[in-house]
């Protein structure tokens, strides 16, 4: 099972942490301007969700 938790907020990097070090998943950030994270990859826009999955 592949893990892939999606977020947009600072209450979200407790999550993409512990995917990340337990090599359990992928964090993906959404996020509108770079930030630091926890999350493996990021995307732009909530919309950018639609196209991994299509």
């Amino acid at each position: 099972v592949l893990h892939i938790y999606i977020g947009d907020d600072r209450t979200d990097e407790d999550a993409f942490k512990v995917l990340r070090e337990g090599n359990r998943g992928y964090g993906i950030l959404v996020s509108s301007a770079p930030k630091e994270s926890n999350a493996v990859y990021s995307l732009r826009d909530p919309s950018e969700v639609n196209l991994i999955f299509n």
